[in-house]
């Protein structure tokens, strides 16, 4: 049955290790705040000890009465002790904590995954908006290129079409456009 529950108390210390980690925020301990919590913890065991002790001390010295419900609590709590000595007991405690130790590590490796794959995930974006930039910028460079060039075009072909309008200027300088008058006398005679 020990064997049992150990399998089971592996497996749901390693689910709640990913589901800690998946949802992310405070929840997700360090190795520091562990250590601190497992001393805390084995304080809190120390003053309980010491209390059991302080009890049991004033009782064998008869400063006070035998309380059979606290005598059998102090018992429960010893029949529930693993025997440690024993070969079968340790091959035991051994199989459940690398069942522990393996959840812990499975959650770790799941959590580095997810953090690799974020990783990549942000250096694939970050690649993809330098990209873009790139092409907005060559793109915008192109634009004004192209632009420049069709306003020295247009410059060009206003110059070149007032030259026409010079040499035509030029080349019919004695042959002017009859006046009003002068052609309406020539056509009257």
């Amino acid at each position: 049955e020990t064997g049992i529950n150990a399998e089971y108390m592996g497996e749901e210390i390693g689910v709640e290790q990913l589901l800690r980690d998946v949802r992310g925020g405070n929840t997700v301990s360090t190795l520091s705040t562990q250590v601190t919590d497992k001393c805390n913890s084995l304080r809190g065991l120390h003053e309980r000890l010491e209390e059991i002790k302080t009890y049991l001390n004033q009782v064998t010295e008869g400063t006070l009465p035998i309380n059979h419900s606290i005598m059998y609590k102090i018992q429960d709590v010893f029949n529930i002790l693993p025997l440690l000595h024993h070969e079968k007991s340790q091959k035991e405690m051994a199989i459940e904590l690398n069942d522990n130790m393996m959840g812990m590590y499975m959650a770790s490796l799941v959590r580095t995954v997810v953090s690799i794959h974020n990783l990549i995930n942000n250096k694939q974006e970050l690649t993809k908006k330098k990209e873009q930039q790139v092409a907005q910028a060559a793109k915008d460079q192109e634009d004004k290129e192209k632009a420049e060039k069709e306003e020295k075009e247009k410059a060009e072909k206003e110059k070149a079409e007032k030259e026409k309008e010079k040499e035509k200027e030029k080349e019919g300088g004695g042959a002017q456009p009859i006046g009003p008058i002068l052609s309406f006398a020539l056509n009257r005679s």
